[in-house]
């Protein structure tokens, strides 16, 4: 989403995709995670539908010409995940 709209941190994922030899995934959950996020931006007011339609647009783009690749992720990566987050906490601020 970062890259799609400026946001906290949309500095570092424009170096990520300025980089050329770099490989760019993410998962279908990714994609469903950034609707949603999309969504409630437009509910709170925060962007209005043109935005998310232009986001949709740029990142279709991206995945038709393969800037962007959509990795398949299994029970075992979920479960890694979980494994990382109990052992390193996210912290808010």
């Amino acid at each position: 989403m970062k890259y799609y709209r400026r946001d906290l941190g949309s500095d570092f994922v424009e170096r990520m995709f300025a980089d050329a030899g770099a490989q760019r995934l993410i998962s279908r959950l990714a994609m469903v995670e950034m609707e949603s996020a999309f969504a409630t931006k437009v509910r709170t007011g925060e962007i209005d539908r043109e935005t998310v339609l232009i986001a949709a647009r740029r990142l279709e783009s991206d995945l038709g010409r393969r800037n962007i690749l959509v990795a398949s992720v299994g029970n075992e990566h979920f479960e890694i995940a979980r494994r990382l987050l109990v052992s390193y906490p996210l912290r808010s601020g």
